[in-house]
């Protein structure tokens, strides 16, 4: 029981960092896209 709880939570925790490093992703790809409109 212990041990599923545990894997829950590394595979939640891994999860978020995926999002965060997606996001990130995104973010930065999006201001690239803005420095290179020209309006």
């Amino acid at each position: 029981m212990d041990n599923s709880i545990r894997l829950k939570e590394i595979v939640d925790k891994k999860m978020g960092f995926y999002q965060i490093r997606t996001k990130n992703t995104i973010i930065k790809a999006m201001k690239k896209t803005k420095e290179n409109m020209p309006f």
